[in-house]
């Protein structure tokens, strides 16, 4: 049984009590409105090369949100490995999203600009152990829709494996069965 497999059992039979919140980091700064400056301040405050596994995910994650696809770059390495297992078996992913390198993988991040205005992730639990960043979260893609904005949340675990201030591998499980009941084909 391979690592990703031995933490997402993990995170299928941990209880909340047991996990990390968002809100149990310590956080250098006072609490803010706004996560972006939260994190900016966060930067500043800290020098790169000390960034810690989970701000290197959360700082991905805000680049992410703003589909940011030059700042998603950033934190991968040119051999970054990213596998959507649960993408395989559904008809709203044109081919399974399994990339090895960074240049497939951002070409695929810039198409979801396409159809998305941005994307929220609401995160419910983050912890980190040995380099390995673990995320529970609702994702919410806001959608261009022919009648207006759409907004499709679903839920995600994903795996990251941070190096460095470098994500080197990326495993994400995402309920694509929710997508699909709400794009029926």
């Amino acid at each position: 049984m391979s690592l990703y497999h031995v933490i997402l059992a993990g995170v299928l039979s941990i209880s909340l009590s047991g996990c990390a919140t968002a809100q149990d980091k310590v956080d250098i700064e006072p609490a803010s409105n706004s996560v972006n400056s939260k994190r900016q301040k966060t930067l500043d405050a800290l020098d790169a090369k000390s960034l810690s596994a989970i701000q290197v995910v959360e700082n991905y994650l805000d680049a992410y949100s703003r589909l940011d696809v030059r700042g998603m770059g950033e934190f991968f390495p040119d051999d970054v490995e990213f596998i959507d297992q649960t993408s395989e078996s559904t008809p709203l992913a044109p081919t399974p999203y399994i990339y090895d390198n960074k240049k497939d993988l951002l070409a695929t991040m810039g198409r979801i600009g396409q159809f998305s205005e941005g994307v929220e992730f609401d995160i419910d639990r983050i912890w980190e152990s040995s380099g390995y960043v673990v995320v529970v979260a609702d994702v919410v893609w806001t959608d261009k829709a022919s009648k207006g904005l759409v907004e499709a949340p679903s839920q995600i675990v994903s795996v990251f494996k941070v190096e460095g201030n470098k994500i080197t591998e990326l495993r994400d499980y995402f309920d694509y069965n929710q997508w699909a009941r709400r794009y029926p084909q």
